[in-house]
């Protein structure tokens, strides 16, 4: 999957978290905080690998 991919899908599930976080407080409040966390995870591999593909081009 290239890092695009992962960047995308890292910002639309954060996306979703804060959605779900905000909007349905006392529901899914739990399920918001998890979703930003997985988010933020994806986040951080999708830059890693931009950082590796950039170190390969040079």
């Amino acid at each position: 999957m290239p890092y695009r991919n992962f960047i995308i899908l890292g910002m639309t599930i954060i996306a979703l978290g804060v959605v779900f976080y905000s909007t349905m407080e006392e529901e899914m409040d739990t399920l918001g905080i998890v979703m930003i966390a997985i988010g933020g995870l994806a986040l951080i591999i999708g830059m890693n690998r931009k950082r590796i593909d950039d170190r390969r081009k040079k």
